[in-house]
């Protein structure tokens, strides 16, 4: 059975940028912006998990672009990714961000803890990155 004909998931489409993600069917979904840049998936806990969708310059790499976005992070820290569609991108070595690009966009997948610092849905990060 296929993950999404099992009743336990739906998938959002971001129509805007054309990515489309598996995520809980019990989350909220939200959109931050009107831009469809930002939408947060929430459970009742406080945690959530974020697609944010930002620009990447002309012939930028994506180290690059992870220097000047993420002064603060170490791209060693970082490795290869491919998604059950065969999407390739970046993980980050906790597995609680994940970074996926084009031409002039990278697309964010980030997970927000409560002030707890505890990860109660890792299962759920990966499986929304896979898809």
């Amino acid at each position: 059975m296929r993950l999404i004909d099992s009743g336990l998931v739906k998938e959002y489409k971001n129509s805007i940028f054309g990515y489309s993600v598996f995520y809980p069917v019990n989350w909220a979904v939200g959109d931050v912006d009107n831009e469809g840049k930002q939408v947060l998936f929430s459970t009742l806990t406080g945690e959530n998990i974020e697609v944010r969708v930002l620009d990447r310059l002309p012939q930028e790499s994506f180290e690059d672009w992870f220097a000047r976005w993420a002064p603060n992070q170490k791209f060693a820290e970082l490795s290869d990714f491919t998604s059950r569609f065969f999407g390739s991108g970046q993980k980050r070595t906790d597995g609680l961000v994940y970074y996926f690009y084009d031409t002039s966009h990278v697309y964010v997948l980030l997970y927000h803890t409560t002030d707890s610092r505890v990860v109660n849905y890792r299962s759920v990060i990966s499986m929304m990155a896979r898809s």
